[in-house]
């Protein structure tokens, strides 16, 4: 956290429209490098405005990352905000008066904002005096203890949602105002831009008696400043079933929040995948636990099975009868769990030329196990074959640098499509071993289309992320590797087509001059991937 304070301190030396320019550069830089958030916003925009052209879409795009980049910096001067005339220079206020109305008459109120504007600067009502407590998810995530830290750094008080829900309506009933976060996370299912989406139930706590729920919209003005706006409550059936006026509560605010959407589109956080989001439901599938100083998540139902006494996980693996180890992007270890199953242990490492620096040291807020985990049982239930994931583990090493583990089970009896092609070389038994690489290769073509169609995004995609499996069941293959992939739909077709382009420079580079795969061979592979459209595809 001393690296982050001390970069807030600089920034909050500098005057405002610097600091402006300087969070629009970083939105720009953002929009280049993570291409696939800007596919998940592009996808977005498309679905809530269909109206629009794709130029329309690109210009909200690129005034999306700058306004993201704008708000970081805003998040990061919060602790210099506290100063009264640096906040009037960059905040204003309006509706206050709905506040102190309830402070007054001795109730408190729900501060209800959600991923629009500069929402955390909503946060700085704590500097005004406002007696603001705040709910987070309690997570083992660097980003979640630094943001926690900035918002306390405005004299809000913050408790845990998983232990302070209670405590914080105790707060409501000694004139607290409690700050939710209330578009994103499980829920039930309302119309948003007319599809339906997951919100939380936090509005919902409005139907309580003596207690009422404001919405707090932090929306960035023409001029580049914030206006902080207390909107009137929401109008809540006063009398019906709990849960039909909890619904009522919820869906008004999301009414609310679509209106204020449509007024400023670029202010909303568009890069998250609101229609099918990650939702915390899937991580509920896992037991977790602290473990070799780090974090151990295991499938419920895998507690027992999953090798765990050792110095490390890997050691635990190691140790365990029954081992075989093999080499992948470094060693991976595969163990027994009983009726024929296996688990196997990968620790992630860098590929590329600076692998050798780089080594096992990976940067980011979301650890790679949980976005291939996230990712793999969203596919599974899309009927793509992947490996289940069985469980998880990361450990951080500093500023939000982590090394990662995932254990899967294993397919047995397979192998890559690169070490398929090349044992299946030469070719002796002209009739039946060219049947064999075609029916393997359609099968590929058909996998990697179902992938597509169910919006696979993956950026590593190549022969070895592919595995081959020919056993009594029959033929089947497999899709691997998927930490960088994300979900986008619909998938674009420019993206498609990058990857299939991506799959041949893979082939060129195992076949070192080779003619590893013939023509007809080729052609298999597209007939499984465009099936019907096979000679439409042709054409183009």
């Amino acid at each position: 956290m001393t690296l982050i304070q001390l970069i807030g301190r600089l920034l909050g030396l500098m005057p405002p429209a610097l600091l402006r320019w300087i969070g629009e550069r970083l939105g720009d830089l953002a929009g280049l490098c993570f291409r696939r958030r800007r596919e998940v916003a592009r996808a977005n925009l498309s679905r809530a405005f269909p109206q629009l052209p794709c130029t329309g879409i690109d210009e909200i795009v690129t005034a999306h990352f700058r306004h993201l980049g704008k708000s970081l910096v805003e998040t990061l001067i919060l602790p210099s905000l506290v100063d009264p005339g640096r906040m009037s220079r960059w905040v204003a206020f309006e509706g206050l008066e709905r506040l102190d109305d309830e402070l007054r008459a001795g109730r408190g109120a729900i501060h209800l904002t959600a991923h629009l504007g500069s929402w955390e600067l909503s946060t700085v009502l704590a500097a005004l005096g406002y007696p603001v407590l705040g709910l987070y998810k309690d997570r083992d995530y660097a980003t979640v203890r630094i943001l926690t830290a900035l918002r306390s750094s405005t004299g809000a008080k913050m408790l845990s949602k998983e232990s302070g829900v209670r405590d914080g309506l105790k707060a409501l009933h000694r004139g607290h105002l409690l700050g939710i976060l209330a578009d994103q996370g499980p829920g039930d299912s309302f119309p948003f831009f007319g599809h339906l989406a997951p919100f939380p139930r936090g509005a919902g706590l409005a139907v309580r008696p003596g207690i009422r729920a404001f919405p707090v919209f932090a929306i960035r003005r023409v001029d580049g400043g914030v206006t902080v706006k207390v909107e009137p409550p929401l109008s809540i059936p006063g009398s019906g079933p709990r849960k039909e006026r909890v619904r009522a509560a919820v869906a008004g605010f999301v009414r609310l929040l679509e209106e204020r959407v449509r007024s400023s589109p670029e202010q909303y956080y568009w890069v998250h995948d609101i229609w099918r989001r990650f939702k915390d439901q899937e991580l509920g599938l896992f037991v977790g636990r602290r473990a070799w100083g780090g974090r151990l998540w295991l499938r419920s139902g895998h507690e027992n099975r999953i090798p765990q006494e050792g110095s490390s996980l890997e050691g635990a693996f190691a140790r365990s009868p029954g081992t075989r180890r093999f080499r992948g992007r470094g060693i991976c270890t595969s163990v027994p769990l009983g009726d024929d199953d296996r688990a196997v242990l990968r620790h992630y490492h860098h590929g590329g030329i600076l692998a050798p620096v780089t080594r096992d040291l990976f940067w980011g807020p979301r650890p790679r196990p949980l976005i291939e985990m996230i990712t793999s049982d969203r596919l599974r239930a899309r009927g793509v074959p992947t490996p289940e994931v069985l469980g998880m583990f990361w450990r951080y090493r500093g500023f939000l640098f982590y090394q990662a583990d995932i254990i899967t089970r294993e397919v047995p009896e397979s192998v890559d499509l690169a070490t398929f092609l090349e044992l299946t070389l030469p070719i002796k038994d002209v009739a039946g071993q060219r049947r064999r690489r075609r029916r393997v290769l359609a099968e590929a073509g058909r996998v990697l289309a179902r992938a597509h169609d169910a919006g696979m995004d993956h950026p590593d995609l190549n022969l070895k992320n592919l595995l081959v499996r020919e056993g009594s069941d029959g033929l089947s293959v497999w899709i691997l590797d998927l930490d960088r992939a994300c979900l986008v739909d619909p998938l674009p077709e420019g993206r498609r087509q990058g990857q299939l382009a991506r799959l041949e420079r893979s082939l060129k580079k195992v076949a070192r001059g080779r003619e590893l795969v013939s023509d007809r061979e080729r052609l298999a592979f597209l007939r499984g991937y465009f099936g019907s459209r096979f000679r439409e595809a042709m054409k183009r």
